[in-house]
């Protein structure tokens, strides 16, 4: 006969497994600004990832949905040419949470998904001829 606890802790394995899934938002918001020697640019832009597409000008903060893709930013004013910046997004802090508590199976589940993916909080775009401007 089987035990109620052993029940009770294979249950729990499976509840607490996909933490990152439960707790967390497939959204992102960051703060994406675009400076030239301190200077702030307005920027017509589009930030680009495998879960789609959000257009804005900066400075603002955007809503971006996460990804383990690459986000690509880019940017045109009137002022500078194109100018594109690729990010790469990481497993967030939650993943580690879930390797504690979820185990592997948890951990295996969170990687799957966009929710444990992070990309950085604020991003900057400095256009390339910032550098040769004194």
């Amino acid at each position: 006969m089987i035990n109620n606890t052993y029940i009770f802790f294979i249950s729990s394995i499976f509840l607490l497994s996909g933490c990152s899934t439960l707790t967390s938002s497939n959204e992102q918001n960051i703060h994406i600004t675009s400076n030239c020697k301190r200077n702030n640019i307005i920027n017509y832009c589009i930030a680009t990832n495998a879960e789609g597409s959000t257009r804005f000008t900066t400075p603002s903060t955007v809503k971006i949905k996460k990804s383990f893709s690459v986000l690509n930013i880019t940017c045109h004013s009137s002022s500078f040419n194109n100018v594109s910046k690729n990010i790469n997004s990481k497993p967030g802090s939650l993943i580690a949470g879930n390797i504690i508590f979820g185990g592997i199976f948890g951990s295996i589940i969170d990687l799957q998904n966009s929710y444990t993916y992070e990309y950085p909080n604020s991003i900057n775009i400095e256009p390339q001829i910032c550098g040769y401007i004194k």
